[in-house]
């Protein structure tokens, strides 16, 4: 199946796909047992490294239809959904006035990675054959 991205979507989604690679590695390993735990980030990799791959051949407003099979793209909603959660939950905690949360959602570019997870779960209840999909 195919994910369209933008390249500045693209951008976002690999960066943060980078930064949260040590947190995830050690989510799956105690999550999931150390090899069950190794077979899924070596999907998280190959994701990540997929994106990598076109990145330099796109712009910003340009899109490119990523090709992902549905456990890359089952891995890739459960990053993106469990991402958000932690990331408000964050937000919220440490920083008290709304206007300074909008301030730190615009630095983390979270509404392009909104518009990716939007995507990823538009694909994802196609997929599964659901409409109610967080």
């Amino acid at each position: 199946m195919e994910l369209i991205l933008t390249g500045a979507q693209t951008e976002v989604l690999l960066v943060h796909l980078h930064v949260m690679r040590k947190s995830i590695k050690k989510v799956l390993k105690r999550n999931y047992g150390l090899s069950e735990g190794k077979r899924l980030l070596k999907l998280y990799d190959r994701i990540k490294d997929g994106l990598k791959a076109e990145i330099e051949s796109l712009t910003a407003d340009g899109t490119f239809p990523f090709h992902i099979n549905k456990e890359e793209l089952a891995m890739l909603h459960s990053f993106l959904f469990m991402f958000f959660q932690k990331v408000e939950e964050e937000i919220k905690g440490k920083v008290g006035i709304k206007h300074e949360q909008e301030q730190v959602r615009e630095n983390m570019q979270l509404v392009l990675l909104e518009e990716v997870q939007v995507k990823v779960t538009g694909l994802y209840a196609i997929e599964i054959g659901e409409e109610n999909v967080q």
